[in-house]
Parts: structure tokens; sequence; C-alpha cells
């Protein structure tokens, strides 16, 4: 049975090492070379998804915006902003089938039992949290549950079609957000990690990742009358640690 609806969020992890030349190639392949093999697969059974959801990031948009950036915006500079174009562009190889693409960027996704809270949140609960860097580079992030709901929506409303930030609609400073996990895990959180050992350990994936950041918009799920659950940082991470 080959589907009607395709989601695809495969691919390596992104943050989980240093950038190596060869981890580079396995974080291409294993998001542009898989979305290519599936596209030939489905095309080799003359099959017509109806839509596609595909996952991109908000990597698209660079690693130093200050500017509010929307779906209209242009590609950044930085490996992450090439992988999420290289990305797109086969994703968009569906539209040939007449399929309608999806093209989900989405920013830091925050849920319990893993992801980006997985790591920091012993961290945080320890009291040795706090901001990264200076702490001023944006963070643009989504509730787990928002993410899944806007996937939903974008399946059965045909009017969602091209690139969609997938994030929530107040993207905060990086230091907000530290004082945001503190405050729900009752918490100080006010220790530093200087950006120089980032640097040091894990090269560009830290200053493209960790040390930079981009202040992200939902403008295209906002003006299709989407409402987000948790628009807010301080409601979502009240609502994750709580479970």
């Amino acid at each position: 049975v080959i589907p009607d609806v395709i989601v695809n969020l495969a691919g390596a992890p992104i943050a989980e090492k240093r950038w190596s030349e060869g981890r580079k190639k396995t974080l291409l392949d294993s998001r542009i070379r898989l979305t290519e093999s599936l596209f030939r697969a489905i095309k080799a059974k003359n099959h017509r998804p109806s839509v596609l959801i595909n996952a991109s990031a908000i990597g698209y948009y660079g690693f130093t915006t200050q500017q509010a950036c929307l779906e209209s915006g242009a590609l950044g500079e930085g490996f992450a902003a090439e992988l999420c174009s290289q990305w797109e562009t086969a994703a968009k190889l569906f539209s040939e089938l007449g399929t309608r693409v999806c093209l989900f960027r989405i920013g830091v996704v925050l849920g319990p039992g893993g992801g980006a809270l997985g790591k920091l949140l012993p961290v945080f609960r320890m009291a040795l949290g706090g901001p990264i860097a200076t702490g001023e580079q944006w963070f643009s992030w989504v509730h787990i549950c928002d993410l899944v709901h806007l996937m939903i929506e974008a399946v059965h409303n045909s009017e969602y079609h091209g690139a969609i930030n997938a994030t929530a609609p107040n993207p905060v400073p990086q230091a907000i957000f530290a004082q945001a996990l503190g405050k729900a895990l009752k918490r100080p959180a006010k220790l530093h990690t200087p950006g120089f050992i980032l640097k040091l350990i894990y090269g560009q994936m830290a200053e493209e990742l960790l040390i930079g950041g981009q202040k992200v918009v939902p403008a295209k799920a906002s003006n299709l009358g989407f409402e987000f659950e948790y628009d807010n940082i301080d409601a979502a991470l009240a609502d994750i640690t709580q479970v």
C-alpha cells in the first residue's frame, strides 16, 4: 500500500556531533539522498500522493539574523542553510507528481522525553544551567503539540503549501529562554556557558546552532488562522516540566 499522505522527518541528528566533512556528508545523505530515493520509488509506482509534509529547519535563514524571518525571507549563509536548501529542493520534486508540498521550517522543538530539553533538563535541575554565550541570540521554538497539530492542519487544508515556518509566534532571546526554564524548574539559571568553549568543542556546529540564532515568526500559519496552544515560552515550559 502506497500512502496518500507522506510525512518525511528523516535525517541524522544535526546537533549531536562536531561537523567533520564525514559528518556533513551523513547529514546531507540522510536527508537529500533519502528524499530523492523516496521520490523515485513512488514515481516508479506511478502513484500521486496528495500531500507531502517535509521537514526542513529555520537554519534555512542562516545563523546571525536579527530581523524577523518570514517564509519569503532569503536563504542565509552557512552549512545548515545549504542543508535545508538542498533538502527543500529534493522535496519539491514531488510537485512533478501533482503532490502538494509543504516545507516545514521547524524551530527548536520543546517537549518531554528528549530533544533539546532532554539534554538541558538535568543540567538546569542541578542549578547549573544558564544562557549560552551572550544570551542575546534569538531562540525560535515550538511546543511539540503545536508542531503536530500544525502538520495535521496542513494535511487537511489545501491552502498550506510551500515554505511554512513551524515556530511559536513569540521567539525570545536565549537568555530569556534560560530564565524561563529555570523558573519552571524553580532553579537559578545564571551560569553562562562561554561561546569560545563551545566553539572549541563543537566548531562550526556550535557557531551556527548554539551561538547563532534566528528570529522566526510563523507568518503563513498565523495568516491562515492557526491558533497556537502554547504561544509563550513560560506556558510551554510550565506544561512540559510538569510531565
